[in-house]
């Protein structure tokens, strides 16, 4: 039931009416899947090897050396939420719609190593970096020595964090060639107080479907359209010192 629903955004009385249970039984089910599921986090979601070159970038002349020491990549993005009317003003997106901005972290291989969530739509992306990865405190997997993240525009370079240069095309697409808000007390407490946890859930299972299926039809097509919008045989890129510059303040 947990993974029809998430899978398929689906309301509890449409749940209810397939599996043929009450709708307390379908909230209370799918919280306790969510739940054991998000346990999975600390296994699943987690930083990978750092000391030898991914395969992916050695491999592929687009990309070695000049992103030899690049771990992975860091973004934010928003996501549906429900909140009281009192603070939707809070969570309020740029773009006018009532949401939560979610930052993650992603390797070489697409699977998440660090997931950020529940924090106000309006939030910038910056100020959420900000909140996530500098504390001694935080969970966030720091990059070891001399290796670093690529991020967009709406972060700044700093040591460890390599952003682009501000001004300038760096969209993927610009180099490229050419039902309704919850119902009834449990669909909206569920909705309300299980959204950072569904955000959770939804990057465990990405990375347990790719770690046990990594031949996944779906994950494979999106590996195809990311190689043919990378391959530029007419390119002839020039040579710059990534890691040089990912240490720069």
């Amino acid at each position: 039931m947990a993974l029809h629903c998430v899978s398929h955004d689906e309301r509890h009385r449409n749940l209810a009416e397939r599996f043929q249970h009450s709708t307390e039984t379908i909230h209370r089910n799918i919280k306790e899947a969510l739940q054991a599921i998000v346990r999975l986090a600390l296994i699943l979601i987690r930083p990978t090897d750092e000391t030898a070159v991914h395969p992916k970038i050695y491999n592929n002349n687009t990309f070695y050396p000049w992103f030899k020491d690049c771990v992975g990549a860091i973004d934010g993005t928003l996501i549906s939420a429900s909140t009281p009317l009192t603070r939707q003003r809070a969570f309020r997106s740029r773009k006018s719609e009532i949401s939560q901005n979610v930052l993650a972290a992603c390797d070489h291989d697409m699977l998440f190593t660090y997931i950020y969530a529940g924090v106000e739509g309006r939030v910038h992306d910056a100020r959420v970096f900000q909140h996530a990865a500098p504390s001694p405190d935080s969970s966030f997997p720091m990059p070891t020595a001399g290796k670093y993240y690529l991020m967009d525009s709406a972060y700044k370079n700093m040591p460890d964090f390599l952003a682009p240069h501000k001004g300038h095309r760096y969209q993927r697409d610009q180099f490229s060639r050419g039902a309704g808000g919850p119902r009834g007390k449990y669909e909206l407490f569920n909705h309300h107080h299980s959204q950072v946890e569904l955000v959770i859930a939804c990057c465990v299972l990405h990375n347990f479907i790719s770690d046990e299926h990594p031949h996944d039809e779906l994950f494979a097509r999106e590996s195809c359209e990311d190689e043919d919008l990378n391959a530029d045989p007419d390119a002839q890129p020039q040579q710059i010192d990534l890691s040089a510059a990912a240490q720069r303040d």
